[in-house]
């Protein structure tokens, strides 16, 4: 009895070019890139305000901080 060779389906390691998924880390740079950009601008703005806040809310600034 002779057994022939198993052949598999040949599968690609990466998937086609413009599939979902294929700039996975690309698109996790930018989201991170994005929230790190809002968080510093969120930051400055507070800053700014914080004179304002200390004379109507009369705060020391260990208290503003």
């Amino acid at each position: 009895m002779m057994l022939e060779p198993a052949t598999t389906p040949s599968r690609e390691v990466f998937p086609a070019e413009g599939t979902p998924g294929t700039h996975y880390k690309s698109y996790i740079v930018a989201m991170l890139w994005g929230i790190s950009s809002f968080n510093d601008t969120d930051r400055q703005a507070i800053f700014s305000l914080f004179p304002l806040i200390e004379k109507e809310m009369g705060l020391t600034p260990a208290q503003l901080g």
